[in-house]
């Protein structure tokens, strides 16, 4: 008799945990990882922590191939769960999520890491993120003196490099003399190198960077990026970067000829999943666009657990394994895997929405068509915030920064937004000499004037200071 009550004591538990588990995993992933979402009782959140880690576990013993992200996206989000539940509660252990994270990813040097949604203790609240090594160094402190010189910009500033051979000590010393608010972060103290490939991975750095950023809410920038007006507001203006931690920008929207589908391969690594409901509406996925979205730009506000992960599994696909025998392959440098890591992992991304990017130069001589539709070549990528305000664009401020024998700069004075309706979206075809040309209603204006001049003033100034380089 004693045998059957056991029993029925194991089953009746065993039914009891499964109701629970359903309870809390049946629920949007958003209710358990906004504040408030949880019940306030230090009972209720370590049992939601006990149910949180048990999934984790469950997760962690299902081997998942490298090329399955769509799994990995699953496991992934079991992380973002119990770092949801954690970030709740300050007496809550965090030890099984830390341990289980080290082991996933045994390139990450978490004892050292400075913020973390789960133990945050970051010495700035929002700043901006660079990758600098000697070969972008002129470009990056072009756009340390704008900011501050022109646009009165008052963020703290990080300078991530993998090394002294990427960016020697003189030069990080010439960088903080242009400003007393930047730090130099040598991300080879965060992160081994073996796995990451930092040394070598160019663009591949960035969401490195950001993760080993001190920053909650950072503010990814290319070096070859000019801000148009002052970005230190920008967490306070989107309410998608408030709800969901992130903000990225969108592309150029066209079309590669004879180019293999992108879209087939995001269906590809989606594994039978539908898309979300931002990309199955957009032009990327309903036109089958070459590009989706544009890294110059990336936000990020680490404090959400949906967020963070979301970077850490980018920073995944950045790996020097993932990227060279998956990502790379399929897509162009590190710009897809922020929207992608979050798609995969079914949380919850911002786009400004108003817009693809369009193009900032002069208007072509040469072109025949109307006057208010005409073409614009030049290198220099154009976007516009929630407004459609013009806010940023890449390229620098060189007329082609990858001609090393000149340091001519370019003329601003015309530009061509894109917008966010295929029929009316300009024309693309590439230019040749890393120019890309677009052909639209051309707008010009003495807004964006005195700015760029100054600029270029500021930029001029930093090419008499570094002569040689």
């Amino acid at each position: 008799m004693r045998h059957y009550r056991l029993r029925f004591a194991f089953v009746f538990m065993a039914i009891l945990s499964v109701i629970l588990i359903y309870e809390f995993y049946a629920q949007p992933l958003g209710n358990h990882l906004n504040n408030g979402g949880l019940g306030t009782s230090s009972n209720d959140l370590k049992q939601k922590a006990y149910e949180a880690e048990a999934n984790l576990n469950a997760s962690l013993r299902s081997p998942v191939e490298n090329s399955n992200f769509a799994a990995m996206g699953n496991r992934i989000a079991a992380f973002a769960r119990l770092s949801g539940v954690l970030v709740q509660g300050s007496s809550l252990d965090r030890k099984p999520l830390v341990n289980s994270l080290s082991y996933q990813f045994p390139w990450w040097k978490l004892n050292a890491a400075r913020y973390t949604p789960w133990s945050p203790s970051p010495t700035a609240e929002t700043g901006l993120v660079m990758c600098v090594g000697s070969k972008n160094f002129l470009l990056a402190a072009h756009l340390v003196r704008t900011l501050r010189n022109v646009l009165n910009s008052s963020l703290p500033i990080e300078i991530a490099y993998a090394g002294d051979n990427d960016l020697p000590a003189s030069r990080q010393a010439d960088l903080k003399e242009l400003d007393s608010n930047i730090e130099t972060v040598n991300l080879l103290d965060y992160f081994d190198d073996n796995s990451a490939g930092l040394q070598t991975g160019g663009y591949a750095m960035k969401p490195f960077a950001a993760l080993a950023s001190r920053f909650r809410k950072v503010i990814l920038v290319d070096a070859d990026v000019l801000f148009l007006r002052r970005p230190d507001e920008l967490f306070d203006e989107y309410p998608d970067l408030q709800d969901t931690g992130t903000l990225f920008w969108h592309d150029r929207a066209y079309v590669h000829a004879g180019d293999f589908s992108r879209r087939d391969w995001v269906r590809k690594m989606l594994n039978g999943r539908q898309p979300s409901a931002l990309l199955s509406q957009s032009i990327f996925w309903q036109e089958d666009l070459w590009q989706e979205m544009d890294s110059g730009v990336v936000c990020f506000d680490k404090s959400k657990s949906t967020a963070f992960m979301g970077l850490v599994f980018a920073t995944w696909m950045n790996t020097k394994e993932i990227r060279e025998g998956i990502v790379y392959k399929a897509v162009l440098g590190d710009k897809e895997t922020y929207w992608l890591a979050h798609e995969l992992a079914s949380f919850p991304y911002g786009y400004v929405t108003s817009s693809y990017a369009g193009v900032l130069g002069s208007v072509d001589p040469s072109a025949t068509t109307a006057p208010s539709n005409r073409t614009i070549c030049s290198v220099q990528i154009l976007h516009v915030d929630g407004k459609r305000n013009l806010f940023w664009f890449n390229g620098s401020l060189r007329k082609n920064k990858s001609n090393k024998e000149s340091k001519d700069f370019g003329t601003f004075s015309h530009w061509i937004e894109g917008t966010n309706i295929w029929q009316t979206m300009p024309k693309w075809r590439f230019g040749g000499d890393n120019s890309w040309c677009a052909e639209g209603e051309v707008k010009s204006g003495t807004d964006i004037e005195p700015i760029i001049t100054a600029m270029i003033s500021e930029a001029e100034a930093v090419d008499t200071l570094f002569p040689d380089t």
